[in-house]
């Protein structure tokens, strides 16, 4: 009688500790749940809010964290690029459009996304021609122009730009970080997410189109 006592105790206590146990575990589920979530639906409303998004973003690319698809188009050999897509779990967090346009442009416009939106636009474009003030024969001469496009609850809120151009023949030369800022007039919102709403009609496509823009 008292080996059958002892028993039952010990599957009453075995039986407790699981519950506890299950309901600590159920608990820690619910609150890393509750923070995904919060970190979907996080609003955007200052510009530090934009910063803390994209360097979040920015992180997560870098460790790997992120999906990825992308197709490639060439309209008639004189327009080509790459357009990634960057994916957490469902949810698309960048647009990466890499192009480059009749042999002398190049650019990679870069959109960072939240619910959907772009919040952070950067566009760094780069034109390049010979450099007819150098001595040297094939000399060139990068003109390198970035804009960064800060919107707010779907309205632009800031506009910068950085020019600098980068000679072949110089050892030294301007970069972006050595290159100041200078607030602009912002462009009218529409035609800025013009080229946006059309990469992101095509977010499912995985297979090489033609003309992009056409």
């Amino acid at each position: 009688m008292s080996n059958l006592c002892s028993s039952m105790i010990a599957l009453l206590l075995i039986f407790a500790c699981s519950t506890d146990s299950d309901k600590e575990e159920e608990k820690t589920i619910k609150n890393t749940n509750s923070q995904t979530n919060s970190a979907n639906t996080t609003s955007i409303q200052s510009i530090q809010d934009i910063q803390s998004a994209y360097e979040q973003i920015s992180r997560d690319l870098k460790a790997g964290q992120l999906d990825s698809t992308s197709f490639q188009y060439n309209c008639f050999d004189e327009k080509t690029g790459a357009v990634t897509y960057y994916k957490k779990g469902e949810e698309l967090q960048l647009i990466k459009h890499q192009r480059a346009e009749y042999s002398h442009f190049e650019a990679t416009d870069q959109y960072f996304i939240h619910q959907n939106e772009p919040f952070f636009i950067f566009y760094d474009h780069l034109n390049w021609q010979f450099d007819t003030e150098a001595i040297q024969d094939g000399a060139t001469v990068d003109k390198r122009t970035e804009y960064r496009y800060y919107l707010i609850d779907d309205e632009l809120e800031q506009c910068l730009q950085k020019e600098f151009s980068v000679r072949s023949v110089e050892d030294e030369n301007p970069n972006s970080q050595s290159t100041p800022n200078v607030e602009i007039d912002c462009p009218v919102q529409d035609e800025l997410l013009d080229n946006y709403n059309i990469l992101f009609a095509q977010k499912d496509r995985t297979d090489p189109m033609n003309c992009l823009f056409e």
